[in-house]
């Protein structure tokens, strides 16, 4: 009879986890859809920098991700999961908003351009500070069920499904009005939406209990909190390690997919709707694909394999098949490249929250795992900031420099491959 409760327990909380990280992803890459169809023009005035300028401001976000995972973490492992999931909702909606409210740069200049990247370094501190709760809670709730891993990738799950309502919203968007409507409120109409529901996922978070591994730890630690010094001396190098297991897939998608392959096929006159419906497509089938993979991990155990086959494919697809297939401009095989990128970075992903949470205690869970994924989130943010935006200028745009940007992207899933060989057991 306990078991079954516990299931139930298990079944409700995976479910409104599952919801508000999806709608944390949500508001997190309709940015980066925006930052394709919208911001080069609305807030860099549609100059020749427009696209590479709002490269930057969307990888603004993966810099500041760190600094959530380090402060949320300490909340997280010190005052509860639950508050800290709140909390990190509660900051990613404020972010949203404010990004939606935000004058364009006809309005008030370049002080526009300022505005957007420093609210969307607020969204990448709302993110940054969600993943690694979310994460420690279902492993720790799950901790005793043999589908273990079927739950965990749940969480990995949500950013798949989160892409997908992200590019379909604001593509549906651009698709029923017209275009100038589109730029003028239209997308911010989204983002509203956006805040209103990732607000409403915060709430449902508070009604939540606190997993029971983090109650335990907390009376027989008697309130005494874990200094983030011990964290960073204790687990500094597992934690290091891991951001290079997991930054081939934060880079390669946030490189490849979003928003690069958008403004690529767009290049090829491509229309912006299919552009991004490829995106859309190829975000919910990796997202069923990843709980498959979740569901097969718990009976074959085999994690550490199916991240070293995600990196090696990952590096193997997006070198030379994935462009090849999206520059014959042929809408089917652009469809095909998507589902196949995307598919390949993700079958290992699903492990991630799992081989993650697995490597720290409870004492520091939240924190060890949220700041390694957000560190990886930072690496690849930094590459976009500085070589991908570089390379855009430097070859006239995104059509000309889509192959050394792949290359970049592969190498990565090559760091990852041999940080994950080496170190993972």
């Amino acid at each position: 009879m306990a078991e079954k409760t516990h299931g139930n327990i298990l079944v409700r909380a995976t479910s409104k986890l599952v919801l508000g990280t999806t709608l944390q992803w949500f508001n997190f890459f309709i940015a980066a859809v925006a930052a394709a169809l919208v911001w080069p023009t609305v807030f860099f005035n549609g100059t020749a920098e427009g696209v590479p300028l709002s490269i930057i401001a969307y990888a603004a976000a993966f810099v500041t991700r760190p600094i959530g995972a380090v402060l949320f973490g300490y909340i997280g492992d010190n005052f509860g999961r639950k508050r800290s999931l709140v909390i990190a909702l509660l900051l990613m909606s404020a972010g949203t908003m404010a990004i939606a409210v935000t004058p364009s740069y006809s309005s008030i200049g370049v002080a526009a351009s300022i505005i957007l990247i420093l609210f969307r370094g607020v969204q990448g501190f709302g993110i940054g500070g969600h993943w690694g709760g979310v994460a420690s809670y279902i492993t720790e709730l799950a901790s005793s069920s043999k589908w273990k891993n079927f739950w965990t990738s749940w969480v990995q799950a949500s950013l798949s499904f989160g892409v997908a309502l992200a590019t379909f919203s604001l593509a549906f968007a651009d698709y029923i009005l017209p275009h100038s409507v589109f730029l003028s409120i239209g997308w911010r109409i989204i983002f509203v939406l956006g805040a209103i529901a990732v607000m409403v996922g915060g709430v449902i978070s508070y009604r939540m209990e606190e997993s029971r591994d983090f109650v335990e730890l907390k009376q027989r630690r008697a309130n005494q909190n874990t200094p983030l010094s011990e964290l960073f001396r204790n687990e500094g190098r597992k934690i290091f390690e891991l951001s290079l297991v997991e930054v081939y897939e934060v880079g390669t998608s946030s490189i490849m997919l979003l928003p690069l392959s958008i403004i690529y096929l767009e290049t090829l006159k491509t229309s912006t709707f299919i552009a991004t419906s490829t995106v859309t497509v190829a975000a919910f089938v990796t997202g069923i694909l990843v709980v498959v993979v979740g569901a097969v991990m718990s009976v074959v155990g085999k994690k550490k394999y199916a991240l070293l086959l995600s990196t090696a494919l990952g590096a193997i697809i997006s070198a030379y098949p994935y462009l090849a297939l999206l520059r014959t401009g042929n809408i089917l095989y652009a469809y095909i490249a998507q589902i196949a990128l995307l598919a390949s970075l993700e079958t290992g992903y699903a492990m991630l929250a799992a081989v993650s949470a697995e490597r720290f205690t409870t004492r520091n869970r939240s924190s060890a795992i949220g700041v390694s994924y957000q560190l990886s989130a930072a690496i690849s943010g930094i590459i976009n900031i500085t070589v991908v935006s570089w390379l855009i200028s430097l070859y006239n745009g995104v059509g000309k420099a889509i192959g050394q940007v792949a290359l970049v992207a592969t190498l990565l899933c090559i760091i990852s491959f041999v940080t994950a060989l080496l170190t993972l057991k």
